[in-house]
This record gives structure tokens, C-alpha cells and sequence, in this order.
């Protein structure tokens, strides 16, 4: 309960900053999470506010991102964008509450005439390091060119030459095409030549995308074909793939295989209530629990759950719904190996009402017809 307190004086003394400054901004979101199946009082509740504060003043704006839950103040970030004079500038700190330095980035760069100069400067775990980059365009010829300062994973702060690249890209003959010179600090020399989009006059639906790899001891030239079928607008959405083989010469040939269908949902908007319904049965990307570093790749509806479902269906509301400030969405998910009727694997429900500028509050539900209510969500918001 104290913990609870804590975080309510703080969303307090938060506003009343927020009240007192005219060029301050933000958003106070927080989340409190019931977990009625768990019998110890610290698993049963979670508790997680996010404060972000914009504040804005001689054209900088300076944003602070404070995070917390039931453990306390678990991360701190604090960010600057403007310029100096002809410089942009974009800083960006992020430091551990328990007392320990974690990141600083600061990126600069300014642009005169057709060329643009950066400068990228990452302070990480006791190791510095540098980029040092720019580009310019004409109407024929594009180029960049970039160098890399620090050895990564020695925990040592030192700006020692770790490579050099220079890229060009310009028209030739009927593709666009783009080379490339590599030059690291641990290997030879590399060149590589690259096409994309090559057609084939009788087949516009199917191109090829070719690079040429040379070292000074290699040489190799790869093809992948790649497949366009226009766009359209419908409310039925497919989800395919084209099973084959790059050729990688002079090992492999070129195989175009199968179009396999992954996949199909539909969606449509009827009375301010919108409807979809996803079914995919392919390989997705992801066959792990999803997380920041590794989003899931299940499309539409299914993607972001902590479990694979390969079909959903759900009703929402829009913003042209009949409840005004009212707002709701409803899914039920279904798994190939549930024990319930029709293999009903999870409901979903979540709810919202708009209490006026500048608060939202909200509520969701989590049910297992297996294990009965998993998750209470309660959610509040405060944008200003």
C-alpha cells in the first residue's frame, strides 16, 4: 500500500509542475495489473507508470522519461533536441535509478549545399565511440561515406580505427544501380556492385535483385527474385509466400519454387463497429515469447501475444461509433491444442472512456476458459 501511495504522490506533485509551467507538455500513463490466480500479494499485484515531460524553451525541446513499477524507479531517460547556430543536435541520456551510468548518445550534424555531415557519439558500458559520416545527392549521383571510430566489447574508452566505407548509387542502362567499398580494420579490401528491381519485359510482376561481391581472394554474384503483384483494396488480405532458392554463383543455380499461402483475415467497418477475423497457419518469424529486442511477426490481430493463437476474431469500436467517449475491443483467440469447446484458447477484453481533456481512463479483461480470469487491467491516463 505504500508503494501504492508513493507512486500516487507522485503523479500529484507531477500535475502540479505540469500546471505551473506554460511550455511544459507530457503524458502520465499507468497501469495496474491484478493477477488473480497468483496467491502472493507481490504477484498478484503489478504496477507500472510511465512520466514523459516535454519542455520547450529558446527552440530546444528537453523531454524527461521516468518509468516505475511495484519494485520502484527502474529507468530514468533524459533527451535535448535543437541546435547550435548551422549544428542540429540530439542528445540523449539514459541512466540506471540504482546509481549507475547506462547510455549517452549526442548526434550532430549540419548540411551546406548539396552535402550533409553527422557526427554520432555513443558512450556505452565504459566504451566510447565515434561515427563519423556524409552524403550528398545530385540529379545523377548519389554518395555517402562513413568511419568508425572504437573497438566494440573492450571496456575501454578509446577511438581506435575500426573501418571505412564509401557507397555511390546512380543510373545505368535500365537499373539503378548502387557499389560499395568496404574497408575494415580486421579484413581485406571489399567491393561489391549491386541492382534491384530488375524486370523482364514479358513478366512485370517478377524482378531479380543482383549483387556482385569481389575480394581480393573471391569472387561471387548473387540472385534473388522478388515478386510484385500491384496493390488493391479489399477487404479480404492474403498472406503468402514464394518458396525459392537465390542463385549464389558459382555454387547454386537460380530455382523459382511454390507460392504457399500462409494465411487470409478480413476486416471491414460496419455502423462505427469494426470487424476482423485473422487465421494463419504459416511459419512465422518469431517461435519464441516476444519482447522489445524480438517483436513477434504474426500478422494483424495475433501479433504481440506472449502465446502463438493461429486464429482470432475481434470487434471494435471507431471513432464514428454510437457511445461517444466510450471505446471497446473484444478478441478471441484459438490454439490447435485447447482443451475447451471449438479449441477457445483466450478472451480479450478492453475498454476505454474519455472523462474529458485532459484524462482517459480504462479496463481490461483476461480469460483462459481453461484457468478462468488471468489478468484485470486497470489503465489511466493523463495527456497534456
Amino acid at each position: 500500500m505504500r508503494r501504492i501511495l508513493r507512486f500516487a504522490l507522485f503523479g500529484v506533485l507531477s500535475l502540479a509542475i505540469a500546471a505551473s509551467a506554460q511550455s511544459l507538455s507530457g503524458v502520465w500513463e499507468t497501469t495496474l495489473i491484478i493477477n488473480p490466480q497468483e496467491a502472493a500479494l507481490s504477484d498478484f499485484l503489478d504496477f507500472t507508470t510511465d512520466l514523459t515531460m516535454d519542455y520547450e524553451v529558446g527552440g530546444w525541446v528537453v523531454t524527461s522519461v521516468s518509468k516505475l513499477d511495484d519494485s520502484g524507479w527502474t529507468d530514468q531517460t533524459f533527451a535535448a533536441v535543437g541546435s547550435f547556430g548551422a549544428w542540429a543536435i540530439n542528445a540523449n541520456l539514459v541512466l540506471d535509478p540504482a546509481g549507475a551510468f547506462d547510455t549517452l548518445l549526442v548526434a550532430s550534424g549540419m548540411t551546406f549545399g548539396s552535402v550533409e555531415l553527422s557526427f554520432v557519439t555513443l558512450l556505452q558500458d565504459m566504451e566510447l565511440r565515434l561515427l563519423v559520416s556524409g552524403e550528398s545527392s545530385t540529379d545523377l549521383l548519389d554518395i555517402a561515406a562513413s568511419m568508425v571510430f572504437g573497438t566494440p566489447g573492450n571496456d575501454v574508452c578509446d577511438l581506435d580505427w575500426q573501418g571505412f566505407d564509401f557507397g555511390a548509387s546512380f543510373a545505368f542502362c535500365c537499373a539503378d544501380v548502387e557499389a560499395a567499398i568496404w574497408l575494415p580494420s580486421s579484413t581485406d579490401l571489399i567491393l561489391a556492385v549491386s541492382a534491384e528491381g530488375i524486370t523482364l519485359p514479358d513478366l512485370p510482376w517478377l524482378a531479380f535483385d543482383a549483387i556482385l561481391i569481389l575480394q581480393p581472394d573471391e569472387k561471387r554474384l548473387r540472385i534473388d527474385p522478388t515478386f510484385n503483384f500491384g496493390e488493391f483494396e479489399a477487404c479480404i488480405e492474403v498472406y503468402a509466400t514464394q518458396e525459392s532458392k537465390s542463385a549464389d554463383a558459382p555454387d547454386a543455380p537460380l530455382v523459382l519454387g511454390d507460392i504457399i499461402i500462409d494465411g487470409i483475415s478480413i476486416s471491414c467497418e460496419v455502423g462505427g463497429i469494426t470487424f476482423t477475423g485473422t487465421s494463419f497457419w504459416g511459419d512465422a518469424a518469431c517461435r519464441f515469447v516476444p519482447d522489445e529486442d524480438h517483436p513477434c511477426d504474426f500478422p494483424n490481430i495475433l501479433s504481440g501475444k506472449e502465446k502463438e493463437y493461429w486464429q482470432a476474431y475481434q470487434i471494435a469500436t471507431t471513432d464514428d461509433a454510437c457511445c461517444g467517449p466510450f471505446a471497446f475491443d473484444a478478441t478471441v483467440f484459438f490454439d490447435d491444442e485447447g482443451d475447451s469447446l471449438f479449441d477457445v484458447a483466450l478472451f480479450e477484453v478492453n475498454m476505454t472512456y474519455d472523462l474529458g481533456e485532459p484524462f482517459t481512463c480504462g479496463i481490461g479483461l483476461d480469460h483462459d476458459p481453461a484457468t478462468g480470469l488471468t489478468e484485470w487491467r486497470i489503465d489511466f491516463v493523463v495527456d497534456w
